[in-house]
């Protein structure tokens, strides 16, 4: 009996292994499409935004006839932007989904990935470009990564925004910005801090991730994050720094 019970053991261990090796991890720079679920503003019906991008090669870009997305075997409705779709669905951080994209009737990816847990975060009243900003939040477990990032906005063109980002450990609850981060763009400027989960990989050349984004803006107008153009900037950018690492 006790012979049963260890070779039960090591069959089950066998075939973990055997399933994870069964999926084909690919290098970051070989990525051709991003599928990622950022955590939605609150009140929404959704908890999450979901959105597909093409990362590959402009050249070799095509344009699907049909792109469908399941996530945990539910299809998610998307609109298109070009070559960026959005969608939403009602997601629970710490819990892992099967995220299926589907591509012209064949799937490019099925693999688990992991809702990151949200960060809460404690922001500056005020916020001075020429002085020192202190920041801290709460998480109920640590993600793969977070990312610092101090915005001074361009209120027109979202490409022409100033971003800098810096990347924390995962461990990390708390981050000064030091002075003159972003510039000074005199008065009526916007600016922003934010603090960003993110858990990603990369399977069978799609990156496929979760974000959470916690912020404070400051300045007498408002930003919406979640504009087609903005949210693309925004997804494009976190690509590039997951890319990047």
């Amino acid at each position: 009996m006790r012979k049963f019970f260890i070779l039960m053991i090591i069959a089950t261990l066998a075939l973990g292994l055997f399933l994870t090796g069964c999926e084909n991890i690919t290098e970051p720079e070989d990525a051709k499409w991003s599928v990622m679920a950022i955590a939605g503003p609150e009140g929404k019906e959704d908890s999450h935004i979901v959105t597909v991008m093409w990362i590959g090669p402009m050249g070799d870009y095509v344009e699907p006839t049909t792109l469908e997305l399941k996530i945990g075997g539910e299809t998610v409705a998307l609109s298109a932007w070009g070559d960026f779709w959005t969608g939403g669905a009602n997601l629970t951080p710490g819990n892992a989904y099967y995220f299926q994209l589907i591509v012209d009737g064949e799937t490019v990816v099925n693999t688990r990935q992991t809702i990151v847990y949200n960060a809460d975060g404690t922001f500056p009243l005020t916020f001075n470009p020429a002085q020192s900003a202190y920041i801290y939040w709460t998480l109920e477990a640590s993600n793969q990564s977070q990312t610092a990032s101090a915005y001074a906005f361009d209120p027109d063109d979202p490409y022409d925004d100033e971003v800098a980002d810096v990347d924390l450990a995962a461990s990390v609850r708390e981050y000064t910005f030091p002075a003159n981060v972003v510039q000074d763009h005199g008065d009526g400027s916007l600016y922003s801090l934010e603090i960003t989960q993110m858990n990603h990989k990369y399977v069978d050349n799609v990156m496929v991730a979760t974000a959470q984004s916690d912020w404070q803006d400051y300045g007498d107008a408002k930003i919406d994050r979640f504009s087609p153009a903005r949210l693309a900037n925004y997804v494009r950018r976190l690509t590039e720094r997951a890319l990047s690492r």
